[in-house]
């Protein structure tokens, strides 16, 4: 866990990351290590093969795609600070695709709620007038 200690002062004091970011930053990396370890597998040696079935858990265990892109995140950034310190020759998240979000729909406003909007407007004023036309 050496390389994680180092990791998390990195992400402080050079990268200046929130105490939130860096807090996921490290479950999500902790959460990889125990994964790893019940395949009996060395972090420092993984290839995209060991990624995909993590990532395949990670689906199987009902993981929201914005909760697995979050993960993905973090690991490629460990594993690109890893390579930074010479620590492995490759990242083998590099190539790694983050899921696709699902695209949501705009919210928007019925005719009937525009109208109730407009029709609030005291008109007197050169800002109302404004706002009226900015609706």
């Amino acid at each position: 866990m050496k390389h994680l200690n180092d990791f998390i002062d990195y992400l402080t004091y050079e990268l200046n990351y929130s105490d939130k970011t860096i807090i996921i930053y490290e479950e999500n990396i902790i959460h990889f290590f125990q994964y790893l370890q019940t395949k009996k597998i060395n972090y420092l040696k993984l290839n995209k093969d060991i990624i995909r079935e993590f990532l395949k858990y990670l689906d199987q265990e009902k993981y929201s795609s914005a909760s697995i892109s979050q993960t993905l995140s973090s690991l490629r950034t460990y594993y690109k600070y890893l390579l930074k310190e010479n620590v492995i020759t490759y990242n083998p998240f590099k190539t790694i695709r983050n899921p696709k979000l699902p695209k949501r729909l705009p919210n928007f406003l019925s005719n009937l709620q525009v109208e109730d909007l407009v029709s609030i407007y005291d008109y007197s004023n050169s800002a109302n007038i404004r706002n009226h036309l900015i609706i």
